[in-house]
């Protein structure tokens, strides 16, 4: 059970270890102390939140992916490129010059996409678009209840950044094994 579950338990684990708060300190999202040197923390603040709520929220939404779409797409492999890309692209919008970033939420977002691609054709299809227009909707509309319960400003930004990192993924690893399945 345990093993074929191992990304869900790598996302608990790391993000329980991320709310401790000199680990929390360490993990982070901060633009001049990435500029510094500690480059870690464009991954690892994924796994950090700003609070417990923030923390229950998100690992409520990352188990219930799991409970909804399976686990065969859903590798560290991408949890790890998710979690970089949202952290990477951060760095280049100057809204992130000075603040902290910190949460699962930009990666869940294209988790439900790779995920939701072992669904058949349609239903991955809805899904997709489903989730593209929670992003927009969350963008133009935001959510003061996320904010308040986070004590902090949602980053729809991650949000965006996380979809896209799941099209890509899946983009680029899809197309992979197809030419691999060819030979």
């Amino acid at each position: 059970m345990l093993k074929k579950n191992k990304t869900l338990i790598f996302i608990i684990l790391l993000s329980i270890l991320g709310q401790i708060p000199v680990v929390k300190e360490w993990f982070i999202w901060d633009l001049n102390l990435i500029k510094s040197g500690e480059v870690w923390r464009i991954v690892t603040s994924t796994f950090t939140h700003t609070n417990l709520n923030h923390l229950v929220m998100n690992l409520t939404a990352v188990v219930l992916c799991f409970a909804a779409f399976g686990k065969e797409k859903a590798n560290i492999g991408f949890v790890l490129y998710s979690s970089f890309l949202v952290g990477i692209v951060l760095c280049f919008l100057p809204e992130y010059k000075d603040m902290t970033y910190a949460g699962l939420s930009g990666m869940i977002h294209g988790l439900v996409v790779v995920m939701a691609s072992n669904l058949k054709k349609p239903w991955f299809i809805l899904t997709t678009f489903l989730i593209v227009l929670k992003v927009i909707f969350d963008t133009i509309y935001g959510s003061p209840t996320s904010s308040e319960l986070i004590n902090a400003k949602v980053a729809y930004e991650s949000h965006i950044i996380g979809l896209i990192s799941g099209l890509s993924y899946l983009l680029v690893f899809n197309t992979k094994e197809k030419k691999m399945s060819l030979k």
